[in-house]
């Protein structure tokens, strides 16, 4: 990280998204001393605020300005709620070697302020499981599970490991039934008579996911409406 310096752009991006707030008269902010977190950002807040929104039913925001490798607001926190559950930490890294550019970091940041003040975020819980909404193209969930392709993907893995010649590390010849035979297999996995169901098998986590957030009864969720008024606005 040979210029930590670089990462104050998005403490400013902050500090202007909080002032856009007060200005269209949203909510209010109020510098905080000792933010309750569920689980403490990973870096040492120098600065905290809190914007409570003013539309009943909105979730407030918590916005932290950290330091990175010593120098004050070089990294931000994002939490809603009260304690604040952690919404984003960025720059996720800061190294050289994973900075893709401001812009790229600015758009995150965007992203997730606006995912609050719309009233889009979500998050529910129940046990182990959990599901992250930010947008409609934007979601995430763990604990699901790990996914197992079944006889229809270890059968199109064998073929394609054994097409390359290798398997378990030994080397197959260039010829003979070790290879010919695999080529037969990839061609029969390819028709609808498997390849369907083991692309349906994929799609059913998503499925899950999708029928859960329709119907979230028995999960705790953690979500607010917007904060804007439409009709204020016209």
């Amino acid at each position: 990280m040979t210029n930590p310096y670089k990462w104050q752009i998005l403490a400013a991006r902050a500090d202007a998204w909080l002032a856009a707030l007060a200005d269209a008269g949203l909510a209010e902010i109020e510098e905080e001393t000792n933010v309750a977190w569920e689980e403490p950002p990973r870096l040492e807040p120098n600065r905290a605020y809190r914007a409570r929104p003013r539309a009943p039913g909105a979730l407030p925001l918590v916005v932290a300005m950290e330091r990175l490798e010593g120098i004050d607001d070089a990294g931000v926190s994002l939490g809603v709620g009260d304690p604040a559950v952690l919404l984003l930490a960025t720059p996720g890294c800061g190294c050289d070697a994973c900075d893709s550019g401001s812009q790229d970091a600015l758009d995150e940041f965007d992203e997730y302020m606006l995912s609050v003040v719309t009233g889009s975020y979500r998050k529910l819980r129940l046990g182990k499981r959990e599901i992250t909404v930010i947008s409609d193209n934007h979601r995430s969930s763990r604990g699901f599970g790990r996914y197992r392709p079944g006889i229809g993907g270890f059968m199109m893995d064998l073929s394609f490991r054994l097409r390359l010649g290798r398997f378990q590390g030994v080397e197959a010849p260039n010829s003979g039934y070790y290879v010919m035979r695999p080529r037969k297999i990839l061609t029969h996995l390819r028709t609808d008579k498997v390849g369907v169901p083991f692309l349906w098998r994929r799609r059913r986590r998503g499925d899950q996911v999708d029928r859960i957030l329709a119907n979230v009864r028995g999960w705790n969720e953690l979500s607010g409406v917007a904060w804007l008024n439409e009709e204020e606005f016209r």
